[in-house]
């Protein structure tokens, strides 16, 4: 009895009339991000340095900006964005930079290298955004 249900089972599956149970699409649709959104990240210049992306499509195409909120800069415009599977990268020709990353399934986070004026520093980032400034004391 129980070889007649494994083959109609096995053969159901194969003939595709099982929808993918939720929690398995989830994970499919997550084994690789769609860099679509806001992300942020830290890089350790000696002391650290937030930095967001912001992805869109265009087109089609990947475009994205880029802020250093430390260092007061806001939509620096990414020259090139190119995602290729689990792997992700971009450069800002302005300032001379290139991230180079892969997808972390665990993480939920792009892992890997941003190199700028000669050096590589190590880049993870989320999803996620910066809380906005603190308003001064002064109100300005």
């Amino acid at each position: 009895m129980r070889r007649p249900i494994l083959m109609l089972l096995a053969g159901i599956l194969s003939a595709g009339a099982l929808p993918i149970v939720p929690a398995v699409a989830a994970e499919v649709a997550n084994s690789t991000a769609d860099p679509v959104g806001d992300w942020i990240g830290t890089l350790d210049v000696g002391s650290p340095v937030r930095v967001a992306m912001h992805f869109k499509r265009v087109d089609g195409a990947l475009t994205g900006t880029a802020d250093s909120p430390d260092q007061g800069t806001f939509g620096i415009v990414m020259s090139e964005v190119i995602l290729d599977g689990d792997h992700l990268n971009f450069s800002i020709d302005s300032i001379d930079g290139r991230y180079v990353g892969t997808w972390d399934a665990v993480k939920q986070h792009y892992v890997g290298t941003w190199s700028q004026g000669g050096r590589a520093l190590a880049l993870e980032f989320g999803r996620g955004t910066f809380p906005p400034p603190a308003p001064s004391p002064s109100g300005h």
